[in-house]
């Protein structure tokens, strides 16, 4: 009996300790090891994701004032940002204008800022077929990464553009902001919480108080969560 009992165990700890091999490898195995941040060659530990291109761009729907006045329903975030390495890049993609491509980041930084000829309706160039309502940037002084708010129409007696968040890679992050004058958008309101709720800073430039662009945030400083763009 007895040696009929140890022909059946032998067995039985060949398989355990193979399991608790395999189970040893796997532990010490970085490749199996969730637990610890992936690293790299010279021993760091790895971002966990890749750096966001430093230009973007939103393209906005138009929705009525009413909505915008509200803060709730139809956002007028209806598609993914585009972001580019290039600041000539996301002005073209922002104006529609595929002539803008190589200007310079200065240059671009011009043309988001007002500081160069327009239409009169808002448009950047006569070729434009967006109009770049404001940019929003975080680090004081209009620097970038950036993120360019465009739509093909102005801000009107039937047009506004409610953002009930700004997005995960700009909640909280918004230093300064520079609107484009003559979009109809006089009023360019960061809120610091979603859906258009607590208090808010006014960037537009028509608004007296505002001065008609926001070189730094001061209290609102990172904390801007939704913004509303209305005449």
């Amino acid at each position: 009996m007895i040696k009929y009992m140890l022909r059946l165990l032998f067995p039985l700890s060949v398989v355990v300790a193979i399991l608790l091999a395999s189970s040893a490898i796997a532990q010490a195995d970085p490749a199996t090891d969730t637990s610890q941040p992936t690293t790299s060659e010279d021993g760091s530990a790895a971002p966990e994701a890749e750096m966001k291109l430093p230009y973007c761009v939103q393209h906005l729907v138009p929705v009525s004032p009413v909505v915008a006045r509200q803060g709730w329903g139809l956002s007028s975030v209806q598609e993914p940002e585009k972001c580019f390495s290039t600041a000539g890049a996301a002005l073209a993609d922002s104006t529609g204008d595929p002539s803008l491509a190589n200007v310079s980041e200065a240059t671009a930084g011009k043309y988001l800022r007002g500081e160069m000829p327009k239409t009169a309706d808002g448009r950047l160039s006569a070729r434009a077929t967006n109009r770049p309502l404001g940019t929003d940037y975080v680090a004081e002084g209009y620097q970038p990464p950036y993120k360019t708010w465009s739509s093909t129409v102005n801000c009107s007696a039937t047009n506004a553009f409610l953002i009930t968040y700004v997005g995960s890679d700009w909640n909280d992050k918004i230093s300064s902001a520079s609107p484009n004058t003559g979009t109809g958008c006089k009023n360019w309101d960061h809120f610091v919480d979603l859906n258009l709720g607590g208090s808010y800073k006014n960037c537009g430039y028509g608004y007296i108080g505002g001065g008609g662009t926001c070189p730094n945030m001061g209290t609102f400083d990172n904390k801007t969560s939704s913004e509303r763009f209305i005449g």
